[in-house]
């Protein structure tokens, strides 16, 4: 695979976890559980190939209609995760890997505690380079795109901007680099409201294996797929 034609930004929408579990007979808890695992696996193969940038889409703010149960589990994986994050030799490794982690979506929706947290992450990790991982967490695109345009009308308004164009829009957006690539595993085609404006040129990428099933091999399928498409930019 020609180096120009890797990605430097990829975009995962995490999806199969559930059926995962219920397909081995364990519990829906189980699947996250592994699905969460598999993240360290696939940030691994991004540093191998020299990825720079990776966004995850961990939860979603339709995913708060789950039912009480599984909502407050993965909130409590989050916290475990987070906690992990911030012990002092897993903050050393990332460190020396070069790697910063940044949270994008609606914090207002989460609980201080998980939010205090992701800036305490977000802090001791902020210097790292060249590398950065994106959480997408009670996020949603077109949700994303209001924010922004609400947010520049009031700019506009108070005379703290003098026009509105794209450049500005992109200023405010969670995230302002967009993704190469954009992964779904899991069987399903679709975005579900993920990058919505940041996925305009993006390739996509659809599999049919479920997120804790993705594999090495699957990851190398993935990046030689990419490399095998002419991007466009819509001309």
């Amino acid at each position: 695979m020609e180096k120009h034609n890797m990605p430097r930004h990829i975009a995962v929408i995490l999806d199969g976890n559930r059926r995962w579990a219920r397909k081995k007979n364990l519990p829906v808890f189980m699947g996250h559980k592994k699905g969460a695992d598999k993240l360290i696996d696939f940030a691994k193969w991004c540093g191998e190939f020299g990825i720079r940038e990776a966004t995850f889409y961990a939860f979603s703010r339709e995913n708060f209609n789950r039912s009480k149960k599984e909502v407050n589990f993965l909130m409590g994986l989050f916290k475990e995760l987070f906690k992990r994050v911030m012990k002092k030799k897993n903050l050393k490794l990332l460190e020396e890997r070069g790697i910063r982690i940044r949270f994008i979506g609606d914090r207002a929706l989460l609980s201080r505690d998980i939010s205090s947290m992701m800036r305490e992450i977000e802090k001791a990790t902020g210097k790292n380079r060249p590398n950065t991982a994106n959480f997408a967490i009670a996020y949603g695109g077109r949700q994303e795109i209001v924010r922004v345009a609400r947010l520049l009308a009031r700019l506009y308004k108070s005379g703290r901007i003098s026009r509105i164009n794209e450049e500005e829009f992109v200023k405010h957006l969670w995230l302002r680099d967009f993704p190469d690539l954009i992964l779904r595993p899991g069987g399903e085609k679709r975005l579900s409201n993920f990058l919505t404006y940041q996925s305009a040129y993006s390739e996509l990428i659809f599999s049919d294996t479920l997120w804790p099933d993705f594999s090495r091999r699957d990851f190398e399928e993935m990046i030689k797929e990419y490399s095998s498409r002419e991007r466009r930019f819509g001309r």
